[in-house]
């Protein structure tokens, strides 16, 4: 009976661990990104582009899992991001999240939160909070 057990558990252990390439692919966020809004807040008051705020900022994503992030052409940070699966505020389902290996702030641009895929040129990033704020990006050619 023992033995039967312990084939059950290290069955079900073998089972339950997944590979690495069983994950969702995130294949869909990588490349160069333009920002081209943020929008939200408290009563929809948030509405900033790349010419209201005179700032371009382009998000680096690459497959090997590293970032860089240029403000008006000048990097401002760069270094290691994960794509998590968590709870947002948004929906009861499971979401991917972007975080990143340094606390990464820009001014009038969310760069991490709830990443939503919308077309193959098309990110959303949203910052996980009520009235919270979202920025949208375009997939630079």
């Amino acid at each position: 009976m023992e033995k039967v057990f312990l084939m059950l558990t290290i069955i079900f252990t073998l089972v339950s661990c997944t590979k690495e390439d069983s994950l969702p692919s995130n294949s869909d966020i990588l490349g160069k990104w333009n920002w081209t809004s943020t929008k939200g807040g408290v009563g929809n008051n948030i509405d900033k582009t790349p010419t209201s705020t005179e700032k371009t900022v382009v998000l680096i994503l690459n497959k090997n899992n590293t970032y860089s992030i240029l403000e008006n052409s000048s990097e401002i940070s760069n270094g290691a991001y994960e794509v998590k699966t968590k709870k947002s505020i948004h929906k009861k389902d499971m979401e991917r999240f972007i975080l990143y290996s340094k606390n990464v702030q820009v001014s009038n641009v969310i760069v991490s939160g709830v990443l939503k895929v919308q077309s193959s040129n098309s990110l959303k990033i949203l910052d996980n909070n009520a009235d919270g704020l979202h920025s949208d990006f375009k997939k630079a050619e």
